[in-house]
């Protein structure tokens, strides 16, 4: 017999990939209060060292980020069955709204 609780079952692993230190901060204490398992990185560089050496769940990084589709690229290629959710950046899009005549 197990002496894990039923139904109980491990939080998923999310890598937050975001060079502003505030938005990574606030999504990373979100995703925790939410329950997940969450590491920061602050950029793709330091992203590959952690995905390296750490079994993800889930990649979440902003479109905006440098190198961001390098990154994705990269973890494709390496066929890991790691999740990749990929944000857009609200204000981008905001300014980009057409403005009515």
């Amino acid at each position: 017999m197990s002496n894990t609780t039923a139904g109980a079952r491990a939080a998923a692993v999310v890598l937050v990939v975001e060079n502003n230190v505030l938005e990574r901060l606030a999504t990373a204490a979100e995703l925790r209060r939410l329950g997940f398992e969450v590491l920061e990185a602050a950029d793709i560089a330091e992203a590959k060292t952690i995905l390296r050496s750490v079994a993800v769940d889930v990649l979440f990084s902003t479109v905006s980020l440098i190198d961001g589709g390098q990154l994705a690229r990269w973890v494709r290629r390496r066929r890991s069955p790691t999740r990749r959710f990929w944000v857009a950046d609200a204000e981008a899009q905001a300014a980009r709204r057409p403005h009515p005549c």
